[in-house]
């Protein structure tokens, strides 16, 4: 199992890896007040639908494979595409961690519920809330914020 915690272009190769020898994988991240985890389980599906290798398709159209890329157009890569690394409070970082460690345990003994992929687990300590969101939902927010970014950098608006 892998059990990845990361931002970054090179992350993605957690991800390639773990499809290409079917290894789940379990990924989350925190925010300031919050967080999210999810978990790959590549044995059973490869957890890619055409949405995915559109939005991949268009977002790394105009770039090299990773592993050719140099350490300044790694960068670049990073300042267009990767958003920083949120600031977070201490213990929302522990709990991030506390709920991937979860759902491993729950991967590998195959007892409880996981959030399995395209589904996510997503809380805010602040405002009280935890609930199960669908990545490929129209009606999720974090899509919608995803889509207005992409067409403001390809068009230039705002």
């Amino acid at each position: 199992m892998v059990i990845q915690n990361a931002d970054r272009p090179s992350a993605k190769l957690f991800y390639l890896n773990a499809q290409k020898h079917k290894v789940p994988l379990v990924n989350g991240y925190a925010t300031i007040t919050g967080g999210r985890v999810q978990t790959f389980d590549y044995r059973v599906s490869c957890c890619e639908t055409f949405l995915d290798c559109w939005w991949n398709r268009i977002k790394l159209r105009n770039s090299k494979p990773l592993m050719e890329m140099t350490c300044e157009e790694v960068n670049c890569f990073d300042k267009a595409y990767v958003h920083q690394t949120s600031p977070s409070l201490n213990f929302v970082t522990n709990m991030v961690g506390c709920l991937i460690v979860a759902e491993a345990i729950k991967l590998l003994t195959g007892r409880g519920k996981c959030a399995l992929y395209p589904k996510y687990l997503a809380f805010d300590t602040f405002d009280y809330q935890m609930n199960i969101r669908h990545c490929l939902s129209p009606f999720n927010p974090d899509n919608i914020r995803r889509v207005t970014t992409l067409i403001k950098r390809r068009f230039s608006i705002g």
